[in-house]
Formats: C-alpha cells, sequence, structure tokens
C-alpha cells in the first residue's frame, strides 16, 4: 500500500487564442500551451526542491508517477451501443509529468487510459511509496 497518494490535474490546455505546442514548439491542440509547459517544469521545484524541505507538509517525492496514455484516434473507442468512450488523445497528462519524471529519473506509468479509472485505482492501492497521479479523466 502506498504511503502517500498525490493527485494533480494536467497543466494550462489550449482555449481561445492559446494554442497547443509541442515540446518541439510545433502547433498541436492535443499538447499544453506554454504557460502549461511553464507549469510542468515548475511542479519540479515543487515536487524535489533542489535546496530546501518541500513547501507543505502534504507533499512528498513521488516514487511512482502515473499519466494517462495519449492514444490515437483509431485506438480510442467510441461511445457506441452505450459503451463508456475508452482514451484519450490528450498529450497533456504526460507532457505535465515528464519535467519532474526526468529529474527523479522514474518512468511514468501510462498502463491506464481515460475510462480505466477504477483499474487505475487498484493498481495505485498495490504501489508502494509516494504514489503522483495527474488525472486520467
Amino acid at each position: 500500500m502506498p504511503s502517500k497518494i498525490m493527485l494533480i490535474r494536467h497543466a494550462e490546455k489550449p482555449h481561445g487564442s492559446d494554442q497547443g505546442v509541442t515540446d518541439k514548439g510545433e502547433p498541436d491542440p492535443e499538447s499544453l500551451i506554454v504557460r502549461g509547459w511553464q507549469r510542468a517544469g515548475a511542479l519540479v521545484a515543487l515536487f524535489d526542491p533542489a535546496e530546501g524541505a518541500l513547501q507543505n507538509t502534504n507533499l512528498a517525492v513521488p516514487t511512482v508517477i502515473y499519466a494517462s496514455n495519449p492514444v490515437t484516434s483509431s485506438d480510442a473507442s467510441g461511445d457506441k451501443a452505450g459503451k463508456k468512450k475508452i482514451g484519450s488523445k490528450s498529450e497533456r497528462p504526460l507532457e505535465t509529468i515528464t519535467p519532474l519524471a526526468k529529474r527523479l529519473n522514474l518512468s511514468p506509468d501510462l498502463s491506464f487510459v481515460e475510462g480505466q479509472e477504477h483499474d487505475l485505482a487498484t493498481a495505485v492501492l498495490k504501489a508502494s511509496g509516494v504514489v503522483l497521479i495527474v488525472r486520467i479523466r
């Protein structure tokens, strides 16, 4: 069982005139906006400060990170015959935690997609250490 579970939402997405961009600066509606990339970078200092203690005692340095795995449009299951949509094309959850995962030398667990929240919860409860989840829905 994990010693702590922390849940965050992905950083800023495109809205209005803001445009999503990949880590290479290419336009992408499924990616973070520039401010979102800045926030993703700031999460590194929040969860793993270079100097001093964490800013809040409710925070801890993650040892396991979960984010939803982006699916291609051909992989996503539609809402047909009353079935729940499975998967999202959004790159934002993964992009949000990528700088932190690199800093901590962690490979994010991308085993789950939007619509598989119950399976994610089951896996998280079997994990050990400090778990960080980027909201997958």
